[in-house]
């Protein structure tokens, strides 16, 4: 995703199918959300962004292996998401972007 179609996106706000959430929340919280829109019709789940739509970033150290962890081991049957990184969002401050089909 180009940058401009992200700041687009986060402008737009969260729906049923685009959910912003904190670099803090837990490995629970992370499977819980990939479930929800893993039971809808899919979706993205955007960590480094507050619910008012302003970028915090990614202070976490090796980001796609936490993600990919929590939802092989939080989620049944295993999943691998698609996970992008928006390098910059905000200067300084990047983003991740899990995105994951109807399941």
């Amino acid at each position: 995703m180009r940058k401009t179609a992200f700041l687009k996106l986060i402008r737009h706000g969260e729906n049923s199918k685009v959910v912003f959430r904190p670099d803090t929340i837990t490995n629970d919280v992370l499977a819980t959300e990939v479930s929800a829109l893993l039971n809808l019709q899919g979706g993205l789940l955007i960590l480094g962004v507050e619910d008012d739509g302003s970028v915090a970033g990614i202070a976490r150290d090796r980001p796609e292996e936490w993600v990919m962890t929590a939802c092989r081991d939080k989620i049944r049957s295993e999943l691998i998401p698609y996970y992008e990184i928006i390098r910059d969002a905000e200067p300084g401050k990047d983003v991740t972007i899990i995105q994951v089909d109807r399941g």
